[in-house]
């Protein structure tokens, strides 16, 4: 057994001190220790967004669609990523690019591969629950939240 001011010169000889903390982009932080706890600046995503290529739509308003009671929509515009959230009204849906935002009023995204287009209409057979294939604001990572820690 070693006495304990000689362990603790030992533990201190083989540690890095923190000189200095200094701001440096991610890339070049390879081999570095983090100085301060990383705290998200903004949510990811960072707005509500579609997952999937399809059409937006109230899913409240597919509620009693079935095989034998299909429902149509009017398809109004379409939502490319990047652009600003159009405002197709609730009776509507709007043909939907994977990362657009949502449109106002809508909830959900019916994906091109299970949509059926028609004469301008989407033909709905099933209810489309609350939230399918949506990218809710901050549901990855919420604004302020502890990314990493010291």
């Amino acid at each position: 057994m070693i006495p304990l001011k000689d362990a603790q010169s030992l533990i201190l000889d083989r540690t890095l001190a923190i000189r200095e903390v200094e701001d440096i982009p991610l890339h070049l932080a390879n081999g570095r220790t983090l100085a301060i706890d990383l705290i998200a600046p903004f949510p990811q995503p960072p707005f509500t967004n579609s997952g999937m290529d399809g059409f937006a739509l109230s899913s409240e308003r597919t509620e009693s669609a079935s095989p034998e009671s299909p429902l149509r929509f009017p398809v109004k515009g379409y939502q490319f990523a990047g652009s600003h959230p159009g405002n197709p009204d609730r009776e509507s849906a709007a043909e939907i690019a994977t990362g657009a935002p949502l449109p106002a009023g809508k909830d959900a995204v019916i994906t091109k591969e299970e949509a059926q287009t028609e004469g301008g209409y989407l033909i709905i057979r099933r209810p489309v629950s609350k939230g399918e294939n949506v990218r809710w604001q901050g549901e990855d990572v919420a604004a302020g939240a502890r990314l990493l820690s010291t």
